[in-house]
C-alpha cells in the first residue's frame, strides 16, 4: 500500500534561494552544476552544457522537483548550505557537493 501526503505549496524566499546560488561538484558524476535563480525560478545548469538548464519547481523548504527525480538540500548543523543530493528514477543519493567561492 502507497501513501500519500498532501504538502502545501512553497514558495522559497529570494533571501532562502541566493543562499543557494553557486557552483556544486561531484566526483561520482564527473559533473558541476550551478545553481542560479532567473526571473524568481531557480536553475541548474551543467557548467559544460550552459545552454541545458533545469528549472527546479520548489515542493518544500530544500526540497525541489527536477524532471522525474528530486534535489534535496544537504545543510550541516550551523544550517549552512553543504551540497545537493539527487533521488530519481536512474539515481538514488548522489551528491554534488558545494564548490567554496
Amino acid at each position: 500500500v502507497t501513501a500519500y501526503r498532501k504538502i502545501d505549496a512553497y514558495t522559497p524566499t529570494a533571501k532562502e534561494l541566493e543562499s543557494l546560488v553557486g557552483r556544486y561538484s561531484s566526483a561520482e558524476a564527473d559533473g558541476v552544476l550551478a545553481f542560479s535563480v532567473k526571473d524568481g525560478r531557480p536553475r541548474l545548469t551543467p557548467t559544460n552544457r550552459p545552454s541545458a538548464p533545469v528549472i527546479l519547481t520548489p515542493l518544500g523548504r530544500d526540497i525541489y522537483l527536477y524532471g522525474e527525480g528530486l534535489t534535496k538540500v544537504v545543510r550541516n548543523q550551523e544550517n549552512k548550505v553543504e551540497g545537493l543530493r539527487f533521488i530519481g528514477a536512474r539515481v538514488y543519493s548522489l551528491v554534488f557537493s558545494r564548490v567554496p567561492d
